[in-house]
């Protein structure tokens, strides 16, 4: 159907658009599965971990083209977010999680059990500098996640 519209009906596009539409035209199949499966997703971050569709055959080399043709945007342990991402990032761990890594980090008030002060904690000690190694303790419990690029 989309294919038809394109075809018989241009006008109804922007320039944007329809170069978008080409562009995800020449992705694989995988990687155009992918590419709508986590755009209807709730998110924005996913663990690549547990990202599983049986229509999809390599999730992560589906991943890897889309992050190479600017579709989504991947965070790995090498990896520093922007401030704004971090946040998002954060919203991926369990409130478990969150206490490990507070654990494994100099801090003197690790009493914190709900999710918002865990969360307000994190992001505080990683936006005054005090946690440098925020991101790759976040990586070791989430691996790679990937978000649909803005």
């Amino acid at each position: 159907m989309l294919l038809d519209v394109m075809t018989n009906h241009t006008h109804l596009f922007s320039d944007t658009e329809t170069s978008f539409l080409g562009s995800f035209k020449s992705l694989s199949n995988d990687g155009q599965r992918l590419l709508v499966k986590i755009y209807t997703r709730k998110g924005p971050w996913f663990r690549l971990s547990s990202i599983s569709y049986c229509e999809i055959s390599d999730v992560e080399h589906a991943a890897m083209e889309l992050k190479l043709a600017g579709y989504i945007d991947m965070f790995s342990g090498t990896d520093v977010p922007f401030e704004h991402d971090m946040k998002e990032i954060l919203n991926v761990l369990s409130v478990p999680e969150m206490k490990e890594i507070l654990k494994e980090l100099p801090k003197d008030n690790t009493n914190c059990t709900r999710r918002h002060e865990l969360l307000s904690t994190l992001l505080s000690m990683h936006n005054n500098g005090t946690c440098t190694v925020l991101p790759k303790r976040i990586f070791k419990w989430t691996g790679t996640c990937i978000r649909v690029s803005n």
